[in-house]
């Protein structure tokens, strides 16, 4: 059986890449509002302002698939795998609704970090950008 886990050196890459991501996603997040620059002039006012936002659409049915993928090739054990992927399906509905409860993606999050820490990590951008809208 050959261990596909992620070498350190790249987990490390992959992390410090992940967290770079999130940071620039939070300093996109925390901007100061545009300067609105008005100019009076008798009786006219004019009033200009430009904003420019950057939006990173994720499709979440594609990404918890890939995950699960991942889960399959990487587990020995079936059962935990097939655990595993009845989790994230219920992570994805729970997203996916209209307001998604806090305290079941929580329980799956605690789950998840318990099984593996790699698909944990995998799972936070899409709880990130489903928390962000």
């Amino acid at each position: 059986m050959t261990d596909k886990r992620i070498e350190s050196k790249d987990a490390k890459e992959k992390f410090k890449n992940l967290v770079t991501v999130f940071v620039s996603e939070l300093e996109l997040d925390f901007e100061e509002e545009p300067k609105i620059k008005s100019k009076k002039s008798g009786n006219i006012s004019v009033k200009m302002e430009n904003t420019q936002t950057i939006n990173q659409t994720m499709d979440i049915s594609i990404q918890i698939k890939s995950i699960i993928q991942n889960i399959k090739q990487n587990e020995p054990d079936s059962k935990k795998a097939q655990e595993a992927e009845q989790k994230l399906k219920e992570l994805e509905t729970e997203v996916k609704s209209g307001s998604p409860a806090w305290s079941k993606i929580k329980d799956i999050l605690v789950w998840l970090l318990n099984f593996s820490r790699d698909a944990f990590l995998q799972v936070l951008p899409i709880i990130l950008q489903a928390y962000k809208q």
